[in-house]
């Protein structure tokens, strides 16, 4: 594996990191919130839409960012197997 796809792996590595501690915090902020407001269901719904649609997107570029990796390590497969076989003949 080359300098550039190790260092394309630690970004993926970095930004699934970053994405997952937003989405983490965004969770116990609503946990939060539903435990000790005393508001209408209601109003609770409403003061929760916003993490909840950064939750959603957040899980959609983790979704994009993971497609990616794959499709990279799938690469990284079918050209060493390449290799592979070329040097088997």
């Amino acid at each position: 594996m080359s300098d550039s796809e190790k260092n394309n792996n630690q970004g993926m590595d970095e930004t699934t990191k970053v994405v997952l501690a937003a989405l983490i915090g965004a969770g116990v902020g609503a946990a939060a919130t539903l435990l000790f407001t005393t508001d209408k269901g209601s109003e609770v719904l409403q003061v929760l839409k916003s993490p909840l649609n950064a939750i959603s997107d957040g899980l959609g570029e983790l979704a994009e960012a993971s497609k990616e990796k794959m499709s990279d390590v799938k690469e990284s497969v079918e050209e060493a197997t390449a290799e592979i076989k070329e040097k088997a003949q």
